[in-house]
């Protein structure tokens, strides 16, 4: 079984900017997959949620919300049948000229969807309708490839994502950047076991930490310091970099000179052109 690659950070930030210019519907189906994947959640657990709450401070925007019906609930036995499992989604993403997350919540706010008992309702076409039932994650392949391709994205290549890659995409990114250790990288992708699930689907604390750290790594990859697309030999050279140059020194001219620049191309962040230092 092939697993759904995870998203480029080219993508998201692509989404990002198509959430924020397209309508309301769009706005709105395509801010709960931009959710799903700041919050590694699964599709199915989030599209069951109930209403979102954005809480603002400073320079960090946060989504809140909790599900009584998450895919895990049996692992944390049977104290957990009856307790919701919360789920936090930073607002900031890559894209820096406007707020995703705003702009999801306004939309939501137009088509009235807090009315429904969960956050994403399925969405008829035929009708343009909302429907009374949540969106499944069937669908919810449907629209995110559609919304990839509205954002840029070849039909080629957005027929390789599923909802999967939503939950995939930043625990993909916390591994290779090396800033969260596997326990922490559970908790962010909702994984519990029999030591860790009752503490932790109480506490939206301990997922207020790994927001903490996902911004940083967020932060690293809008600045251009952190590429989570590149290859493994470009992220070691990247990080070893410094200490190259400092037992390098100056190299000889050469074939060593040229691998060494070779080196300093290759690690170069791809974004740091298309995305804003701020």
């Amino acid at each position: 079984l092939k697993q759904a690659p995870p998203l480029t950070a080219d993508a998201l930030y692509a989404l990002e900017k198509h959430v924020c210019e397209c309508n309301d519907v769009e706005a709105c189906i395509g801010g709960f997959m931009i959710f799903c994947l700041l919050a590694s959640a699964r599709f199915a657990d989030a599209a069951r949620a109930e209403t979102v709450h954005l809480d603002m401070s400073g320079h960090i925007s946060l989504l809140e919300t909790s599900s009584m019906k998450f895919k895990t609930a049996h692992t944390a036995g049977k104290e957990a049948r009856n307790v919701a499992l919360p789920m936090l989604a930073l607002g900031n993403g890559l894209y820096e000229k406007d707020s995703w997350a705003w702009t999801w919540i306004r939309a939501r706010k137009r088509q009235k969807m807090d009315h429904f008992k969960f956050l994403m309702p399925a969405w008829n076409e035929e009708t343009s309708q909302w429907l009374n039932r949540p969106m499944t994650s069937g669908e919810g392949v449907y629209f995110l490839r559609e919304l990839l391709c509205n954002s840029g994205m070849s039909e080629a290549q957005a027929a390789s994502y599923s909802t999967h890659t939503l939950k995939a995409t930043a625990l993909s990114w916390a591994a290779t950047s090396g800033a969260m250790s596997i326990d922490e990288r559970r908790i962010m992708g909702h994984h519990f076991d029999s030591r860790l699930a009752m503490p932790l689907i109480y506490s939206r604390d301990a997922l207020a930490e790994i927001q903490t750290k996902l911004w940083r790594i967020l932060d690293s990859i809008r600045k251009g310091y952190f590429d989570p697309d590149a290859t493994r030999a470009a992220r070691i050279a990247a990080q070893t970099l410094q200490d190259a140059e400092h037992v390098v020194g100056t190299p000889p001219k050469g074939r060593i000179q040229t691998l060494f620049l070779k080196t300093k191309i290759l690690v170069k962040p791809k974004l740091a052109t298309c995305v804003s230092t701020g």
